[in-house]
């Protein structure tokens, strides 16, 4: 030891400092080792972070992609409900971009129609429309009978002019799927509260595929209901239908037929057995009866 400790007295000043420096963060890194965390919980407890991050990306990239809506050039007819614009009637000539875009229109459709517009001038016909290189034959026939031309014959008579229209031929028809507010209006015995509860009604179930389904509505009576039902139509074709081999448990509940406990059983048993190759195969959930699959059949798609 004093033999050490002599060798040590034999370095000069500066040497010795650097020794005692040396031994200080010797000194340092024994404390870190001896008190640093456990390793491998430390691994654990930033897995666990990790997964339940990833876990709350996954859900909200599910909901996301599960209700997001696509505005697609040509609306496709067995869309999902949220996926799918609402349409009513509209003139051609009047619409703005953004009433193009709420139909489902793309970009360069709508910079068509203006150019045609820019040239040859206002529509004055459905033909004039059916005629643009940019509206195909399928988007054509889903638009065809919402387009209400000025000055036009018959229902082409305009917005403004559909009630007038409606007294004067008792047996005009309103697509129940796509009328507007404003057009219920026009069904005797319909105001405005009525009207409004009847498209909120009908915008939450994605439509109606039958009559009877506005007796749903509240305020709706059957004396009512009889005096209004040969004066409405309906399209099925218009529903917006929900895709069951995609859709999960939170859009599906979203639906006024569909409970939580049914929306769940229909996601677990694809998650079990697959895509669904047909919407029947939601009875197999055994919370599905015969009654109740009539009723949200024409809900479902498979793509």
């Amino acid at each position: 030891m004093n033999s050490s400790f002599k060798d040590f007295l034999s370095y000069n000043k500066r040497e010795r400092n650097g020794i005692i420096v040396l031994l200080a963060i010797i000194l340092c890194l024994l404390v870190y080792l001896n008190y640093d965390p456990d390793p491998v919980a430390v691994a654990d407890e930033n897995l666990e972070s990790f997964a339940d991050r990833h876990q709350e990306l996954t859900s909200k990239e599910k909901k996301s992609g599960s209700i997001q809506e696509k505005a697609s050039g040509v609306p496709e007819q067995m869309e999902s409900r949220s996926e799918q614009p609402t349409i009513s009637g509209f003139d051609p000539n009047m619409i703005s971009d953004e009433g193009w875009e709420a139909m489902g229109l793309k970009e360069w459709q709508i910079s068509g129609i203006r150019k045609y517009m820019k040239k040859a001038g206002k529509f004055k016909s459905k033909e004039d429309f059916k005629k643009l290189r940019v509206i195909n034959d399928k988007l054509y026939k889903r638009l065809e009978p919402f387009i209400l031309i000025e000055g036009g014959s018959g229902a082409e008579k305009g917005l403004v002019s559909i009630k007038e229209y409606i007294n004067r031929n008792g047996n005009i028809n309103i697509e129940l799927n796509a009328a507007s507010i404003k057009d219920l209006q026009s069904l005797k015995g319909i105001g405005p509260v009525l009207s409004e509860r009847i498209v909120k009604y009908r915008d939450w179930m994605g439509g109606f595929y039958k009559k009877e389904q506005i007796l749903e509505v509240y305020g709706i009576e059957d004396s009512l209901y009889m005096k209004i039902k040969d004066h409405v139509k309906l399209d099925p074709v218009m529903i917006k239908q929900i895709n069951i081999n995609k859709a999960m448990t939170e859009v599906l509940k979203k639906h006024p037929y569909i409970k939580w406990r049914i929306a769940n059983a229909i996601v677990n048993y694809r998650d079990q057995h697959g895509l669904y190759k047909d919407v029947s195969e939601i009875k197999n959930t055994d919370l599905v009866n015969d009654e109740l699959y009539r009723k949200i059949a024409p809900y479902f798609s498979l793509e």
